[in-house]
């Protein structure tokens, strides 16, 4: 098992009756867990690593690039989290801005 698959796991929503997550907790780990893979890898990495500079680094990209996405994929996790929307909306609206 590879270290990305370790952070997912950390990130997976756990609806047993024995979480010690809150609900709302449950629910944003269900949201995240529900993104495409490339986001929801993309934003663990971020939560992670903390740090655009060194997440851009790592990636091998600019940090200008690296902050738009990490804010559209914030964006849609709220706006999945407030119920604005539907994730198959949220992937048409994003899909075009790499």
């Amino acid at each position: 098992m590879n270290e990305t698959t370790n952070f997912e796991n950390e990130y997976a929503p756990d609806f047993s009756i024995w979480s010690e997550d809150s609900t709302n907790i449950t629910r944003l780990k269900k949201i995240i867990w529900d993104l495409p893979l490339p986001e929801r890898r993309l934003i663990i990495c971020y939560a992670e690593c903390a740090s655009l500079r060194k997440l851009a680094k790592q990636l091998g990209i600019g940090q200008t690039s690296c902050s738009k996405k990490i804010k559209q994929i914030k964006e849609k996790i709220i706006a999945l989290y407030n119920g604005t929307f539907e994730l198959a909306d949220a992937d048409n609206n994003c899909s075009h801005h790499n």
